[in-house]
């Protein structure tokens, strides 16, 4: 078996799984502060990316409309940081962005059951990983990220 570099077989599993762009959205909201500084980034908030467009929400009307006409700007800006992936920037307008969201049913805990053929799968994909505790870890997180995509759903 060819060996392969941590980095190559997460991409392989997040490909396979059809988690790269979730897994970008991960980034550009822990990365957010740094990219665009922190007065910025008090004001607004990356709510998704999906097929090359980031989605940001705004917390007032006045500073979307300001985004709006320096858009291009702001994403040169953000695609100096985060790259070339972003090709353009979606505005809505949340003034409740910032605030806690209710309580609500307490989050399923532990990781959802996988399907045989996607347990098969991703053992196929872990495969060359010698780390049993890192292979058995990466099973997980795509259960895990499993779970959270069929609550997203309902």
């Amino acid at each position: 078996m060819p060996e392969n570099t941590f980095a190559q077989l997460a991409q392989r599993f997040l490909s396979n799984w059809g988690l790269r762009d979730r897994a970008f959205e991960q980034k550009l909201v822990a990365q957010w502060p740094d990219a665009v500084g922190p007065f910025l980034a008090g004001l607004t908030m990356p709510t998704g990316f999906k097929k090359g467009f980031l989605y940001l929400a705004v917390n007032n009307s006045v500073l979307l409309h300001e985004l709006f006409y320096q858009k291009p700007q702001m994403l040169e800006k953000v695609q100096s940081y985060f790259g070339t992936a972003i090709r353009d920037i979606k505005f809505s307008l949340r003034p409740r962005f910032l605030e806690t969201p209710p309580a609500g049913k307490p989050k399923a805990t532990g990781p959802a059951p996988l399907s045989p053929e996607e347990r098969a799968s991703t053992l196929r994909i872990t495969e060359g990983i010698a780390d049993d505790e890192l292979r058995s870890s990466l099973v997980n997180l795509f259960a895990n990220s499993k779970r959270r995509l069929a609550a997203r759903k309902r």
